[in-house]
């Protein structure tokens, strides 16, 4: 079942990812801070689409488990494994890439740095400048989209999704157990050390979803109202909770309640972002494009680093190896930066649109 407001919102949501990653601005600038916080708001967002629609109701577990992980996985690793090829004789034809080097990217792709870094005979490599590896980098929401649904799965077998009281007690249960982990084990990545409360977040969307709550919340006559109250409620949890150092692998200003003020913030930012959704609905051809790139977020994201490191490269402009990594911003810059962004999108949806078609004529 698909819904089109949920897909334009995923399509939104992705165009900021690419946006976050490919088009240069003055750090902590005003169109920065705006970018990143949208980024902050977004990677939550997808957990609560993902908790909404996910089954949950014919009892198998391992088999849930299995088909979601394998629509997840099966994709990613196939897209990624001809990015790595390409991008690995790309770079060795015009940047003297080695065999050593490329492999390396490889196993850091699938392994993650978290766990490649501590292996002895790996333990040396550059990753931060590890070219190919860091192209191919958007694999790590992948990577803990798959850590987060058996998490979700165990914990959905024990609580009746319809009651609040046990959906509350599960949820706090996961919130408590990461900032745990942040206590603990916080050599880990924060994409691993966050798993449960992303699963508390896929919950409690399952649980809207199961009492009706959801549908009331967005055909409510005063939606727009309530949405622009919502907005307001997330910048100021932002700005004054420290919600954002939890992607830093860091909790934020209110310690350990963070997480909790994270997973309140995440919910009543995406109910502004639905609503501001659904208004972009009443223009046409924007609704026709959001909800395709949507349909096909999944390699949206996988892609849109990969086609833009080939265009910044050609033009001689800069390809960012990190979100929150900058260069000396200048007018140039952010044209060629953002040129890059528009043709990585065309790219992308030329792709895309292959893959829809290619689908439909199987199911003929």
């Amino acid at each position: 079942m698909r819904i089109l407001i949920f897909d334009i919102a995923r399509g939104l949501g992705i165009i900021f990812v690419a946006i976050f990653h490919l088009v240069y601005r003055t750090e902590n600038g005003i169109a920065d801070r705006l970018v990143m916080e949208s980024i902050w708001l977004i990677i939550p967002f997808f957990f609560i689409v993902s908790g909404y629609f996910v089954k949950v109701n014919d009892g198998h577990m391992l088999q849930n488990v299995a088909h979601k992980l394998k629509n997840l996985l099966l994709p990613t690793i196939l897209c990624s494994a001809i990015m790595l090829v390409l991008l690995g004789i790309y770079c060795a034809i015009f940047h003297g890439y080695d065999f050593r080097a490329w492999s390396f990217d490889v196993i850091a792709t699938y392994l993650r740095p978290e766990f490649f870094g501590k292996i002895p005979f790996f333990a040396s490599y550059d990753l931060i400048n590890a070219l190919v590896f860091d192209l191919v980098s958007p694999v790590w929401f992948v990577w803990t989209m798959a850590f987060t649904i058996p998490v979700f799965y165990a914990c959905v077998r024990f609580v009746n999704l319809q009651k609040f009281w046990q959906v509350a007690i599960i949820c706090a249960i996961l919130l408590l157990f990461s900032f745990g982990l942040y206590d603990y084990r916080n050599d880990f990545s924060w994409s691993l050390i966050i798993v449960p409360v992303y699963a508390a977040i896929m919950i409690f969307a399952r649980y809207l979803r199961e009492a009706g709550l959801a549908s009331k919340f967005l055909d409510y006559k005063n939606a727009y109202i309530f949405a622009v109250f919502a907005f307001a409620i997330h910048r100021s949890m932002f700005e004054f909770c420290g919600s954002s150092s939890i992607f830093m692998n860091e909790l934020g200003t209110l310690g350990k309640f963070s997480v909790f003020t994270f997973f309140v913030q995440a919910f009543v930012g995406s109910y502004a972002f639905l609503i501001f959704c659904e208004a972009l609905c009443f223009v046409k051809y924007l609704r026709v494009y959001l909800a395709f790139v949507g349909r096909n977020s999944l390699y949206f994201l996988l892609m849109h680093r990969f086609f833009a490191a080939i265009f910044a490269d050609l033009m001689g402009t800069y390809i960012k190896s990190g979100a929150n990594w900058y260069v000396k911003f200048s007018g140039e810059v952010f044209v060629k930066s953002f040129v890059t962004f528009v043709l990585s999108m065309i790219c992308c949806s030329f792709v895309a649109r292959f893959y829809e078609r290619k689908c439909l004529a199987n199911c003929l």
